[in-house]
């Protein structure tokens, strides 16, 4: 199923043992986005629970980002490296569990057996993983105390510099999001005042060609009026002023550029470099966010291709800072000058 298993479990007595390695085996290999805090806690030697700031201001926010920044580390390192966490840092044998089939139930035993033999992975028990999720544990709460304006940091809290500035830069973008959602847009059209102008100027227009009508009434009854003659001269005039204007321009024209060098200024614009550069999913990622639906879009584009969209979006702008000098994704939108 795709129902992730702590959601059916979690109005129990939540995940533990087995059933706890089997959800971080499945969502660290296939479906990261699913992962819960509930279950990273048993990767983290760092108890967050007896934090200052998780028992305060900073419960909701600790929850909520930390399983979207180790699906992002997760992702990460599949690009990097070509192998997601559980891959790169092995845990230990394969264990064949047994488990009892339908202990409350009726059921025919010769058919189904009495119970049967699940292999599970224990996950929780790699030094390497656990030491480097207790680290994201800290680093994301140092991240979220600096945003929510929260005193102190935790000390010793080491991780990579591409890291450390990919799970900035998440944050970064998640709570800028965040406040432009609060805000609200940043322009609100009202229709009654808009249909007002629209009336208004209709008689305003109206006003002006009756004036315009009235003046020309005027000029015929004063006897003002312009023959056939003279209007036919006075193109002739003009024609004749554009065709000197054309000669003149044509003729203080000198070629500067041979053959051979406009055949070597043919070269690709900035914008065909870029295209270049750009991957197929990253094609179809800057496509999709041309849509209405662009952002849902990219996150299934993302998760499809075993990725985050946040890490596509970097991607692109880090091409488009090095072919184009600017970032032509702002947030998760095509930047306004590049719409």
């Amino acid at each position: 199923m795709d129902v992730p298993l702590s959601l059916i479990v979690a109005r129990s007595r939540g995940l533990a043992g087995d059933l706890a390695e089997l959800e971080l085996e499945k969502c660290l290999t296939v479906t990261p986005e699913q992962l819960t805090f509930t279950v990273l806690t048993a990767m983290s030697d760092y108890d967050i629970s007896k934090s200052k700031f998780y028992m305060g201001e900073g419960k909701e926010a600790l929850e909520r980002y930390i399983p979207q920044v180790v699906a992002l580390i997760n992702a990460y390192v599949s690009r990097k490296h070509g192998s997601n966490l559980v891959e790169m840092f092995p845990p230990g044998p394969t264990v064949m569990r047994e488990r009892y089939l339908f202990r409350s139930a009726v059921y025919d035993i010769s058919l189904y057996g009495y119970s049967v033999l699940i292999p599970v992975v224990r996950i929780s028990k790699s030094p390497p993983l656990r030491s480097l999720i207790t680290r994201l544990f800290r680093l994301t709460e140092n991240k979220l105390r600096e945003l929510l304006g929260y005193r102190g940091r935790l000390k010793g809290v080491n991780v990579d510099a591409d890291m450390d500035d990919l799970i900035t830069r998440f944050l970064k973008r998640e709570f800028e999001k965040e406040k432009q959602e609060d805000k609200g847009p940043a322009v609100v059209i009202d229709r009654e005042k808009l249909e007002r102008l629209q009336s208004d100027s209709e008689i305003v227009r109206t006003m002006l060609t009756v004036e315009e009508m009235n003046e020309l009434g005027e000029l015929e009854d004063s006897g003002f009026e312009i023959t056939n003659e003279e209007s036919e001269l006075e193109e002739v005039v003009e024609k004749e002023e554009i065709e000197d204007e054309i000669i003149v321009t044509l003729q203080s024209l000198e070629p500067e550029l041979t053959i051979e060098e406009i055949q070597s200024a043919n070269v690709d614009t900035e914008w065909e470099q870029f295209s270049n550069a750009l991957s197929l999913l990253q094609h179809e990622a800057l496509l999709a966010l041309m849509n209405e639906d662009g952002t849902q879009t990219i996150q299934k584009l993302a998760v499809a291709n075993g990725t985050m969209s946040e890490l596509l979006i970097d991607e692109i702008n880090d091409i488009a800072m090095d072919i184009l000098g600017d970032l032509i994704i702002d947030g998760e939108e095509i930047a306004e000058e590049y719409k």
